[in-house]
């Protein structure tokens, strides 16, 4: 269009399958065996203030591994997998493209310093050079071996592990997934029903929120609690003294909210649109 400068999508390829004969993500198939992995892990978490369970070392940080690998697996397989030809449909656009890898990059980089995994400190020109260590951290899903660095020169700590990369990642690409989605749903089909876009968006935004209530620190203690007030010891001598059950079975519960919330809202993005319903055709 002559004095547009708007960037139309790509048409869809001849090849490509019409956004019908996609996949719903997660199938049948998918959503029993996740909503199975669900409630398993919400009783790993339960379990521990019910019988008294005390530290997550041993064979409960043995048993946190195991769950926590056949439930990134079942994520992949059954979420992940299936939804790369829906993304692939609704990224044909440049601006598209860098809008979900940027959403999903900002974030994970929020989500790292608000979980602790960065800190900042004051700046110290003592010791230039970069600092490597290691350390264990207990998350839901067990205790972890860390490495640990920190840069004096700007004063940022990290604390890096397997599981809260993973899982804060994960969030991360599935929200903006899910928002993207959306977007391109309600973009390319016609409205046979009244919609409500702030919906979705509220939604989404809520797949994140979660992690403000998560830290990521040593200690396992969420800073919310001494924020609000909640334990008043814990905010004078510091989070270490919040115990650690069960607030740590709360932070996994929170990682279900997170995903169960992702999946819901990526499953209505792919799923069927509504049928209208004495409304003309577009």
């Amino acid at each position: 269009m002559i004095g547009s400068s708007a960037q139309e999508p790509s048409p869809p390829s001849p090849n490509e399958p019409d956004r019908a004969d996609l996949p719903v993500v997660p199938s049948a198939l998918g959503r029993r065996v996740l909503l199975y992995e669900f409630v398993v892990l919400a009783e790993y978490w339960l379990a521990p203030t019910l019988l008294g369970v005390t530290n997550y070392a041993g064979i409960w940080s043995d048993v946190g591994v195991l769950l926590f690998v056949l439930f990134v697996g079942s994520l992949a397989w059954f979420v992940l997998r299936p939804l790369r030809p829906h993304l692939k449909r609704a990224l044909r656009s440049r601006e598209s493209r860098l809008a979900f890898h940027g959403v999903w990059a900002a974030a994970l980089a929020a989500a790292l310093f608000v979980t602790n995994v960065f800190q900042i400190s004051r700046p110290s020109a003592i010791g230039s050079s970069v600092q490597l260590g290691d350390t264990t951290v207990y998350s839901p899903f067990g205790a972890w071996p860390s490495l640990t660095v920190y840069l004096p020169r700007i004063g940022l700590f990290g604390t890096f592990d397997v599981e809260v990369l993973t899982v804060l990642g994960l969030i991360s690409v599935l929200g903006s997934a899910a928002l993207r989605l959306a977007i391109d749903r309600r973009s390319t089909t016609c409205p046979a029903v009244p919609t409500r876009p702030w919906t979705t968006r509220v939604a989404t935004v809520a797949v994140w929120s979660p992690l403000g209530l998560i830290t990521g620190c040593t200690a396992c203690a969420p800073a919310y609690l001494a924020i609000l007030g909640l334990v008043a010891p814990a905010a004078s001598t510091g989070l270490a003294s919040v115990p650690l059950v069960p607030w740590i079975g709360l932070a996994g519960l929170l990682y279900l909210g997170s995903f169960g919330l992702a999946i819901h809202l990526i499953r209505r993005a792919t799923g069927p649109a509504p049928e209208s319903v004495g409304n003309p055709e577009p």
